[in-house]
């Protein structure tokens, strides 16, 4: 079949080009039975399949898939939309569009497109048209051949040859089987039962084998990825007399080798620590339930460069090591040949989790490293990382306040007295509206003097700063007085428009929260742009000030009454 001679470099133009915009493919110029095939540039093991453009058919995918490509509130990432839209980069790396014959058809001279119709072969001949040599030899020695030959319809998930070389023994000695006959060989767990295509995919679907009814697990990702185990399917839908195949890049082993999640961390001396932690929080039988799960489970080593004080002060409160434990699990199934670009993942502990990748293969999430990826169990999946992600809501106030850089108001709670409560979890929350550093610096190096030196004063002006409660800008209406902690004043809450497109915005008394909702687990943090300072005087009273004189005469000559209105509290 040749190839149209086709290529366009998406690195080069953001906008449409050759029919092509940002976001969807056209066709209209290249004629019926046209596919598209979205590369990695310089490799043609990382394909995207955005969709296929028939004479006589549509995209037939109905069916709902993982949504990886935008932060969502639900911790169900699926995309119902089923439009497959365009890379355009690989973990940072330029892709190409190719435009192919669609499976079955192939170019006619003189007509367009891809115009001519292929005769259908057996699943055995078919997988040695695509040059997939090595699974075809497997089953010839075993005596396989016949069976995918005859019989059907079968999916066969075919590994390329690639993924036959470096076996572990016991995958080599499973995939020969047991006997002379091949019925135990484990290439029959690469053989589902029916005619499965990828537009059946769907999150975290099972599908029965051959190998004693063992099941396979496929996904589909919204980004045009679709997996088998997490395998990768570099070559999908290739359509036989008896079946389907779908080319794969690694030799899959049944799931039911692997056990729960629980299982496989318990039995992984790399995770020791974060194992000892689940069965601790009472987490260890939640991951034994069915799932899916994914979980990013930080090695013995990323539990040793924790910072000591803030983990043993984590893991010494229950309500904290639950929440911290969470933070490293996810409801679907993310494998990791899925991540191609920057997704936020929410967790079971209402946070998210940034993944991001670094070149093919190179995958980080938040600051840390996925040193092993797609660790299978029955369940879920597991990838390794070299570091703990703490969520906010599992540290104390001061620990945020040190994270987010909360240096000068950190300093102060010492001398203030304060520190020690502010520190406990097991007293009332506290709501604290905290300058910035810089709000700090703008008071001038005399008022910063005045304060140091000051305890009383410095007390107050951190009380001022503080209410009682966990309150989030969920909660605040306009004008809603809050009591200060000084126990003189009230704080003013403003709720407005920041925005044409409607977006919120808040202040409390003259300051604009800049950060808004850093929620602790025995408070919740604003950070504001300014320090805040206890009024004194009533309106009327800084009305005296003769800069003010001509607007005072206003006052008197329309409507006296006014500055008695003023005068109130």
């Amino acid at each position: 079949m040749k190839t149209l001679l086709l290529y366009v470099l998406l690195s080069l133009q953001g906008t449409a080009i050759l029919g092509m915009s940002r976001s969807r493919l056209r066709y209209s110029t290249q004629g019926p039975n046209v596919c598209a095939i979205e590369e990695l540039q310089g490799s043609s093991s990382i394909r995207f399949f955005p969709e296929c453009h028939s004479a006589s058919s549509t995209l037939p995918c109905d069916k709902p898939s993982l949504l990886l490509s935008r932060r969502s509130t639900s911790s169900r990432y699926l995309d119902r939309t089923c439009r497959m839209p365009l890379n355009q980069e690989v973990c940072g790396q330029p892709t190409i569009v190719r435009f192919d014959c669609c499976d079955g058809f192939e170019q006619v001279n003189g007509l367009p497109g891809c115009s001519g119709l292929k005769a259908m072969k057996n699943l055995v001949e078919t997988t040695r048209d695509l040059e997939l040599n090595y699974a075809v030899q497997v089953a010839e020695n075993l005596g396989i051949d016949q069976l995918m030959r005859t019989q059907g319809a079968f999916t066969w998930f075919v590994p390329n040859d690639e993924a036959f070389l470096n076996l572990p023994s016991k995958t080599i000695e499973e995939l020969h089987g047991r006997d002379a006959i091949g019925a135990s060989s484990s290439l029959l767990y690469h053989v589902a039962k029916r005619r499965v295509m990828t537009s059946e995919f769907t999150d975290d679907m099972f599908q029965e084998t051959l190998y004693y009814d063992k099941s396979l697990r496929l996904n589909r990702y919204a980004n045009g990825i679709f997996t088998v185990n997490c395998a990768r399917i570099t070559l999908p839908d290739r359509r036989a007399t008896n079946g389907v195949i779908h080319a794969i890049d690694r030799v899959l082993t049944p799931l039911s080798n692997h056990g729960s999640v629980t299982d496989v961390l318990q039995g992984d001396p790399q995770f020791s620590k974060f194992s000892t932690a689940l069965v601790a929080a009472g987490l260890d039988e939640v991951l034994r339930e069915k799932g899916p799960f994914t979980v990013f489970a930080p090695t013995d080593k990323a539990f040793q460069a924790a910072p000591p004080g803030l983990l043993n002060s984590v893991m010494g409160d229950n309500y904290a090591m639950k929440v911290f434990l969470k933070n490293h699990i996810i409801s679907n199934v993310v494998c990791g040949v899925a991540i191609v670009g920057p997704i936020d993942l929410r967790t079971h502990a209402g946070s998210y989790l940034n993944v991001t990748c670094e070149g093919p293969g190179n995958l980080l999430v938040n600051n840390g490293t996925i040193t092993e990826a797609d660790i299978l169990a029955t369940n879920g999946v597991i990838h390794a990382v070299d570091s703990v992600n703490i969520p906010d809501k599992a540290k104390t106030v001061v620990e945020n306040m040190e994270g987010y850089g909360l240096t000068y108001f950190r300093r102060y709670l010492r001398p203030a007295g304060l520190l020690q409560s502010l520190s406990r979890s097991t007293l009332r929350p506290y709501t604290l509206f905290v300058p910035s550093d810089e709000a700090f610096r703008e008071l001038g190096s005399d008022m910063l003097e005045q304060l140091s030196n000051n305890r009383p004063l410095l007390r107050r002006t951190l009380l001022y700063h503080m209410g009682g409660g966990k309150l989030s800008t969920h909660t605040f209406t306009d004008d809603n007085p809050l009591p200060a902690l000084d126990g003189r004043n009230s704080l003013r809450i403003q709720v407005y428009r920041q925005n044409a497109a409607g977006d919120m915005g808040y202040g409390v008394e003259n300051a604009d929260i800049d950060v808004a909702d850093i929620m602790s687990r025995n408070g919740a943090i604003h950070i504001i742009n300014k320090v805040l300072t206890p009024p004194t005087e009533y309106i009327t009273d800084l009305l005296q000030n003769p800069t003010f004189s001509d607007f005072l005469d206003m006052l008197n000559l329309t409507d006296p009454s006014i500055l008695q209105v003023l005068q109130k509290k």
